[in-house]
């Protein structure tokens, strides 16, 4: 039984096609069981989702599933309820399936010299040899193979990412000198800042009706914040952004290299100051500063430094 296909556009002609199917599935015709759900004794490994070629079966899932029940175990988050989770975590896997097609299609690869160091240098931040690193991930029940391919595909999408916004933006020497001369002018001490995220989408075109649901729940969610609920265990409930499953925790930036709706609210701030529901193309945006540090910059900043900071890379707001 059909549940849901949603259609989004690739680069190029390709469409994706995610079929995502209903537990009723497992009473179809197509699918033999016995009376206890069964087929010979042993559960078929349906498929959840289809993206172009590739699938995305039940055991995959609830691989993903199990994994981010235990990073969030850790991390002292509550665990939202299955179906929301599950939907969370499944919108992510397709996203990712996109993303490597996308990436193979422009030749993007990461090979095993890379993958090395990049896992060395995680094993290093850890105080860890690698050899001992792999071990504590087996003992908490990660595979090895699996987390190794995992960060191939992380450092895939991450390159894929970076070249479509170098070829998206082009930024001129006036635009340089200009982030130049401000920033020479600038005294006094620089900060970073960490913000918490949580997005509530509104789809392209959506009806008036749609846009006013969606500002509703976003005042809904400021309101609970207010009351004190738990920042990031209502961004891995109810956040629309890549970061939700992360409680939405972005990484630290300074305030001219955050989407401009962020910096502008952000300046001046309490830690643990919430937002209103900022809107934005992409819908409502509900933020709150986690953090703040202090950075001295050099003044001296090289124009590929300059150009790297103008840039914006991994706007929430695209999200």
């Amino acid at each position: 039984m059909l549940k849901k296909v949603v259609f989004l556009s690739l680069a190029g002609p390709a469409l994706l096609l995610a079929l995502l199917l209903s537990p009723a599935l497992a009473e179809d015709d197509s699918v033999a069981q016995d009376g206890t759900g069964q087929g010979n004794g042993e559960l078929l490994d349906r498929v959840v989702a289809l993206v172009n070629d590739d699938v995305i079966t039940e055991q995959e899932l609830a691989s993903e599933v199990a994994m981010i029940k235990s990073q969030l175990r850790a991390q002292n988050t509550r665990i939202p309820a299955d179906d929301v989770l599950k939907q969370q975590i499944l919108d992510r896997m397709v996203l990712r399936h996109i993303q490597l097609q996308l990436a193979k299609k422009a030749h993007i690869s990461v090979d095993d010299e890379t993958l090395n160091r990049t896992l060395e240098s995680i094993a290093q931040q850890n105080n860890l040899t690698l050899l001992a690193f792999r071990d504590v991930l087996e003992r908490e029940g990660m595979q090895y193979t699996r987390f190794r391919e995992n960060m191939r595909d992380e450092i895939t999408i991450n390159r894929l990412q970076k070249r479509q916004v170098n070829d998206r933006i082009n930024i001129t020497s006036q635009e340089v000198d200009a982030f130049l001369v401000n920033r020479a002018l600038q005294t006094g001490t620089q900060y970073e800042y960490q913000l918490g995220h949580i997005l509530i989408s509104v789809p392209e075109a959506a009806s008036p009706e749609a846009i006013a649901n969606a500002r509703e729940k976003a005042k809904k969610v400021v309101d609970e914040l207010h009351a004190g609920a738990d920042f990031a265990e209502t961004a891995v409930a109810v956040s629309d952004g890549r970061q939700a499953l992360e409680g939405g925790r972005l990484d630290w930036r300074e305030a001219s290299a955050l989407p401009s709706l962020f910096a502008d609210w952000v300046i001046g701030r309490e830690i643990g100051a919430i937002s209103d529901a900022i809107r934005s193309p992409s819908g409502f945006h509900i933020i709150t500063l986690l953090d703040r540090r202090s950075n001295q910059p050099q003044l001296l900043v090289t124009q590929t430094h300059v150009r790297h900071i103008l840039l914006r890379v991994d706007d929430p707001t695209r999200s």
